[in-house]
């Protein structure tokens, strides 16, 4: 029940009903039964009044595609949506050192949605490593890699990454790990870590007699 109530809540908001509750919630059993009464108290919907970005200077608000937009219902989840793209498009222009804080300011029923963005520097790539090899030569791993040390680096070549890993045919998972930034040196450590598909082996041949050659 207390998941359903939540669901319930989330829907609304959803659809810009920030101020939504349950008013009450009555639970009667009759003998095998039970039945549910839940009273929803809605308030009015909320909607986008407009969007601010702060701070942004590698890249245009415009070509993230937010979602929240004006006159739009303003949706808190969609806020949170905002935040990682605005992440994930200065990830894949180099800056993972980043951060995006959001907040949405209430007014009557409109809302404004505020993104403080603070860049930090370009990362380059310190070192690149794959993790969990175990029949697989280092080498034949990191020609899947597209991302080399001294490069920026950017979330597109980590992505195209982990593609081509699993589709070699050789690794059943891999996972990337960027989390060894040094705000110092700016640098980054790279690592997947893989799982090797279990190989077989095809042996055959060709050959010809002395009748039919």
């Amino acid at each position: 029940l207390v998941t359903d109530l939540q669901a319930i809540l989330t829907s609304y908001m959803r659809h810009g009903y920030l101020r939504a509750h349950i008013a009450d919630r009555q639970v009667r059993r009759s003998e095998d039964k039970v039945y549910i009464l839940i009273r929803i108290e809605e308030g009015e919907p909320t909607t986008v009044a407009g969007v601010g970005v702060h701070g942004l200077r590698a890249a245009s608000a415009e070509g993230m595609h937010l979602s929240l937009k004006r006159d739009q219902p303003a949706d808190p989840f969609k806020l949170e949506d905002d935040r990682r793209k605005i992440l994930a498009k200065l990830a894949d222009l180099g800056y993972w050192e980043a951060s995006v804080k959001a907040k949405m300011i209430l007014y009557g029923d409109r809302a404004i949605a505020l993104f403080d963005v603070v860049e930090g520097n370009p990362v380059r790539v310190d070192t690149v490593e794959v993790i969990g090899l175990q029949n697989v030569a280092r080498s034949v791993a990191l020609r899947h890699v597209r991302s080399r040390p001294g490069e920026i680096l950017r979330l597109r070549d980590i992505l195209d990454s982990q593609t081509l890993l699993l589709q070699s045919g050789i690794f059943l998972d891999a996972q990337w790990d960027t989390s060894a930034v040094d705000t110092v040196t700016h640098t980054i450590d790279l690592s997947f870590r893989v799982r090797e598909r279990r190989l077989h082996w095809v042996e055959g041949g060709v050959g010809v007699n002395s009748q039919e050659q």
